[in-house]
């Protein structure tokens, strides 16, 4: 029962985690695509 609550919670972070990842990695490709339009 602690297990599985415990690895729930794990992969409920490491979701987060990678969401958070992915979301930053396409805001600065944004930001350097927007930067090489300036260039």
């Amino acid at each position: 029962m602690l297990y599985s609550w415990l690895h729930n919670l794990i992969m409920q972070s490491f979701f987060c985690l990678i969401a958070n990842v992915l979301e930053n990695m396409e805001r600065i490709l944004q930001d350097e695509t927007q930067a090489i339009w300036i260039i």
